[in-house]
């Protein structure tokens, strides 16, 4: 038998790609509120600093 149900090199290949997703999804997040925080010109950055 070559190959496995599930083994764990899988299911911790899953959960490494699923952290890289979300890392990547929340560092976007992130770099585009400082891009609306350094761009005074958008009308979008006044609502994040009163």
């Amino acid at each position: 038998m070559e190959k496995e149900p599930v083994t764990k090199e899988d299911e911790q290949s899953f959960r490494v790609f699923w952290k890289s997703v979300f890392f990547l999804s929340l560092s976007a997040v992130v770099f585009y509120l400082i891009f609306l925080w350094f761009n005074p010109s958008l009308q979008h950055a006044r609502m994040w600093n009163p």
